[in-house]
């Protein structure tokens, strides 16, 4: 099977030339992930020189019909021989098949103004983004019900007493909770509130702000390959939020992740003899290499330039220390994004309710000359943030 790629009128277009078999399904699969993960989401598929289609590749059809119309997308069939199309009719899929009017009708939200980095072109959606009170803790466990915004040292149980074998890295983004329990779980435990149902989430070291960010900025690296760095992404959010310090939530597609967890939890000790060489490594985990590679990524953090009341819970995301944050990743599987704009409650809810976490992580910034793990990468995403006050 011979597949060509050409852009037309808002679409890519894949041009087939071949049995559209079980044998070939694979390929085609590979072909529709890598477009849909450059972010190219209006597909369509020239079937003009594909005369036979089975099962299996009405099955990969319609999947992807559904993955992209899930995210605004859309995915049609175009010009299919006699028999492909009759096929496609025979199936009830007629709604795949493209007539010569069709348009790219995917709705566009208003961007009032954009803003390009070295690596990245952000679109910035609404303006006038209120502030956020925020406020750090530090010492005995300290409980926040259905927390609006939340990272820390922390875990989710009925009490401190419960809690405190188990304290690992910990998100909480409006009512969801999300935790890396360190009992000798693997799996990430996590809360979603429902109802009445609150998901409480306790800390003993931490930050947290009083309500969502109200800002909206969409990021797109330069680049089909391109990547943009922890680093260059929050200082460019200092830059849009027009201030000193910010709150981040952002939902990514991910190019690896650089972080840590806890092996112990923190109540097991009273000193900090844990974070000195060569203990730690018997306390953490770090990832010496990227991972979590081509997945989507929920980031809550805090970015700020020195100077805050909160500066003993930042740490250098660069090398001289002039920009600083805390920034807490929980990895999903790879899900492409809806573009334009979107709602961060429902975004964030879908991700909690519809997918597993692969991991918490404390993300770092190791910019050692040569032997630097480095920092993580992104390659596209939503950025919510509002500006931090104190």
């Amino acid at each position: 099977m011979k597949i060509e790629t050409i852009k037309e009128g808002g679409f890519t277009r894949l041009i087939m030339d071949g049995r559209f078999d079980a044998s070939w399904c694979d390929h085609l699969r590979s072909v529709l992930d890598e477009t849909i993960r450059r972010g190219e989401h209006h597909l369509q598929l020239d079937l003009a020189e594909v005369h036979y289609l089975s099962s299996a590749g009405i099955r990969l059809l319609l999947k992807t019909y559904k993955q992209l119309k899930a995210i605004q997308g859309t995915f049609q069939i175009v010009n299919p021989s006699e028999n492909t199309a009759n096929v496609l009719r025979l199936a009830g899929l007629d709604a795949l098949l493209a007539d010569s009017s069709t348009k790219n009708s995917a709705s566009q939200s208003k961007v009032i103004a954009k803003h390009e980095s070295t690596s990245a072109i952000f679109e910035i959606h609404g303006h006038d983004v209120p502030p956020v009170k925020v406020t750090a803790h530090d010492g005995e466990p300290k409980t926040f019900s259905a927390p609006a915004f939340l990272i820390g040292v922390g875990a989710i149980g009925r009490d401190a007493t419960d809690n405190a074998h188990r304290l690992g890295e910990l998100l909480a983004i409006g009512g969801n909770v999300a935790y890396q329990p360190t009992d000798g779980a693997k799996q990430p435990d996590y809360m979603v509130t429902h109802g009445a149902l609150k998901a409480d989430a306790q800390i003993i070291s931490g930050i947290a702000a009083s309500a969502l960010p109200a800002g909206l900025t969409r990021f797109e690296t330069h680049a089909d390959d391109g990547v943009i760095g922890l680093l260059e992404l929050a200082e460019t959010i200092l830059c849009i939020a027009k201030s000193n310090a910010a709150i981040v939530v952002a939902m990514t597609e991910t190019a690896g992740l650089i972080g840590a967890a806890l092996r112990q939890s923190l109540a097991a000790t009273d000193s900090d003899e844990h974070l000195q060489f060569p203990a730690i490594r018997d306390w953490l985990s770090f990832s010496a290499d990227r991972i979590h590679r081509d997945s989507t990524t929920l980031l809550v953090g805090v970015v700020a330039k020195p100077g805050t009341p909160i500066e003993s819970q930042l740490r250098p995301l660069d090398a001289d220390g002039k920009t600083l944050g805390h920034f807490h990743a929980a990895a999903f599987p790879y899900h492409p994004l809806q573009k334009g704009e979107i709602d961060l409650a429902a975004t964030i809810n879908a991700a909690f309710e519809d997918r597993s976490i692969q991991a918490v992580l404390h993300l770092l910034a190791d910019h050692r000359p040569l032997v630097g793990a480095g920092e993580s990468q992104f390659y596209r995403g939503a950025c919510w943030y509002a500006p931090a006050n104190f």
